[in-house]
């Protein structure tokens, strides 16, 4: 017969030897039979069963060995375990390692619980918290050594009414891993520092585009201070990333390469190196280094390198030097230039010509015809009379001539060291003194006139 509740059972009004009373429900084996049962029947209830008197306890053996599978009713609603006390569900009770604890619905295992201890999902998600909204949210605590600090992965929704136009009010399902922390990020332990990963799927700060955040928060001990130590904005209108950090930043070699420190981002905005090899590299007439001028608007890369390896600086900018500078040479400059006296400048004309300027004016250039030093300016020497034209440290770096358009005035003597004679004094052709003196230590004197040369004659010792 199918199986059936007590309540769907005929009632038995006049129970004969042959007839069944169903206890729990119908079917083989799963009822009692009235041969079982002794005609003593009492007002108070059963006085004998089953060969025994008095109150009589059911066993499994009176039940055909039933399990107690398909109860229902115990408890208030349908199916439901309620005690006053602690409820145990337990399986392997005879502890040969073999049996596990399994919930299921629709008659599939959806949580069970291993033999070893380890609890497991069979294909189903671990859902924390609920949907009803209004913030709504939960979290998997991991508890510490301590009852009051614990761990936990946790959401929480928050509603705001400050978002871009066209979605004022939005929704910000927060999410993270924190320590110490509550749902809003507050200090649950005074005394300890509180931190965490959180992740910010929609936000909008003051009515700006939607962005989603990802950053580590931390507090210390006192609550003097919190701070982000890094964090990623990434927007949602054109996956811009911004990537944030706070303090210096260390960068180390693979562990391949011995994993040593091999740079240091600063606080302060400086870069350093620790390696060898290190540098910052750009590709060959694309990239370089741009330096931002006051009004952050500077297009300029005033270093780089060329497809030639060349390395170009000030490319179509000015390059100012407060300092000094070293420099081997300098190719392919047109002119150098002082910053506070621009119009005094030594410019490269081209055609092995290099020219000097003094207000604008030049004073000076050197030529490849002859050579030449060509002056447009005054050849003075300072201090007066120490200074010598073709002679250094007892050594002749003389010229060849001298053309001068009008006079050479000379503060001394005018020295002319070859060409005389000294024969003036004796023998034909001498000259008679004007004076008493004698016409000894006398000398012939050349001197050029119109191409030819005339002698006039000198005397050393006295007056003529």
């Amino acid at each position: 017969m199918p199986d059936q509740m007590i309540s769907q059972d005929p009632e038995v009004t006049s129970l004969q030897n042959g007839d069944y009373v169903p206890l729990i429900r119908a079917g083989d084996n799963k009822r009692i039979s009235g041969l079982n049962l002794t005609s003593s029947v009492s007002g108070a209830g059963v006085s004998t069963f089953n060969g025994r008197s008095g109150a009589v306890s059911l066993i499994s053996t009176d039940l055909n060995g039933l399990s107690g599978a398909g109860l229902t009713g115990i408890g208030s609603g349908t199916g439901g375990i309620i005690n006053t006390g602690s409820t145990t569900i337990g399986a392997d009770s005879d502890s040969d390692g073999i049996g596990v604890i399994a919930l299921q619905t629709r008659g599939i295992t959806r949580l069970q619980v291993n033999n070893d201890g380890t609890a497991q999902l069979i294909k189903n998600d671990l859902l924390i918290g609920t949907f009803n909204g209004g913030n709504a949210g939960g979290r998997l605590r991991l508890a510490t050594d301590s009852p009051a600090i614990y761990a936990a992965f946790s959401e929480q929704t928050f509603d705001f009414t400050n978002g871009p136009v066209g979605e004022t009010n939005y929704s910000n399902h927060t999410w993270g891993v924190f320590y110490n922390s509550d749902f809003n990020g507050t200090k649950v332990v005074a005394g300890e520092v509180n931190f965490g990963l959180a992740h910010e799927p929609k936000f909008s700060q003051g009515g700006a585009p939607f962005q989603t955040e990802i950053y580590y928060s931390w507090t210390d001990p006192s609550n003097a201070f919190s701070i982000r130590p890094w964090g990623m904005v990434i927007a949602h209108a054109t996956g811009s990333t911004t990537f944030t950090s706070q303090g210096h930043i260390h960068f180390f070699r693979d562990i391949g390469q011995g994993g040593g420190q091999s740079a240091e981002w600063n606080e302060e905005g400086w870069l350093r190196f620790y390696t060898a090899n290190a540098g910052v590299t750009f590709p060959n007439n694309i990239g370089g280094l741009k330096w931002r001028n006051a009004a952050d608007d500077n297009t300029v890369v005033p270093l780089y390198v060329d497809n030639a390896n060349k390395v170009q600086i000030g490319f179509g900018s000015d390059i100012e030097i407060n300092g000094s500078m070293r420099v081997g040479s300098l190719t392919n400059v047109s002119t150098l230039t002082g910053d506070s006296d621009p119009d005094t400048k030594m410019q490269f004309n081209g055609g092995d010509i290099i020219s000097w300027f003094s207000g604008n004016v030049q004073i000076m250039s050197i030529q490849p015809f002859g050579p030449m030093l060509e002056l447009n300016a005054l050849l003075c020497f300072n201090a007066d009379n120490t200074y010598d034209v073709g002679f250094r440290n007892f050594t002749n770096f003389r010229p060849r001539n001298v053309y001068v358009g009008t006079d050479v005035i000379t503060g001394g003597t005018l020295n002319v060291t070859t060409g005389g004679s000294t024969s003036i004094s004796s023998g034909v052709g001498t000259v008679k003194m004007s004076s008493a003196n004698p016409a000894d230590n006398a000398a012939w004197i050349p001197l050029k006139y119109q191409g030819g040369t005339y002698y006039v004659p000198g005397w050393a010792a006295h007056n003529p």
